[in-house]
């Protein structure tokens, strides 16, 4: 007697696979949230205290995760103050992204100032900025790490954007490095100096967003074609 092959249950398959894919988003939502909180608990730590009074198990106790938990997410602490500072990056949306948009160069050039500014102005980028000039002459590695993951990754994104623009003939730019230190250091500004220094800004809030488009206009005018 012939016996018909068994046939694979597809439902079971299915219910194993979708129960596989969300043990691992569990897995990973969990992994997400630890990351998040160790960043949070470091960011903290650095502004309050700064970059060598922070250890890595005072990180460990704020954030409630093991210091291996710390160590097996970032390696060491300058991989906590570099990742800290690219989550900052982020959540003003200063990435590559925003800038591949279809819209006229005046509009992303606008977008991208009015980003920069808010984020360089902020309290933590302050705070950070003291840190590292604090501990500038003792710890120049801490400058280091600041200044790769926050102005040069951003330096690099504006850059990138610019020879693109170049390219597509919406701006005549020849060092295109060049023109993002300008476009970068203008929008810098008074009030995130002052800052810096404790001091008040001279600006109220309109008048440092008419800064920022003065910025971009006299920008636009020496680049466009």
């Amino acid at each position: 007697m012939n016996r018909t092959p068994d046939t694979p249950n597809t439902s079971d398959a299915s219910a194993k696979a979708s129960a596989n894919n969300t043990a691992t988003t569990k897995s990973r939502s969990k992994s997400e949230e630890k990351r998040e909180a160790i960043l949070t608990a470091a960011a903290d730590l650095f502004i309050q205290q700064g970059f060598v009074n922070t250890s890595m198990d005072q990180i460990a106790k704020q954030a409630e995760v093991s210091k291996q938990t710390v160590y097996s997410h970032f390696g060491d602490k300058h991989g906590i103050f570099a990742a800290s500072i690219e989550q900052k990056c982020i959540a003003h949306s200063l990435e590559a992204g925003f800038l591949q948009q279809d819209l006229p160069v005046e509009e992303l050039l606008s977008d991208l100032s009015h980003r920069f500014a808010e984020l360089v102005k902020s309290d933590d980028a302050i705070s950070v900025a003291r840190v590292c000039i604090s501990n500038a002459e003792e710890y120049p590695d801490i400058s280091n790490t600041f200044f790769e993951a926050g102005p040069e990754r951003v330096m690099s994104i504006v850059i990138v954007f610019l020879e693109e623009q170049h390219r597509k003939g919406h701006l005549v730019i020849k060092n295109p490095t060049f023109a993002a230190y300008q476009l970068l250091h203008m929008l810098h500004g008074a009030a995130s100096f002052k800052a810096q220094y404790g001091l008040l800004p001279n600006f109220d809030n309109q008048e440092q967003l008419d800064y920022i488009d003065d910025c971009v206009a006299m920008f636009l005018r020496a680049y466009k074609p």
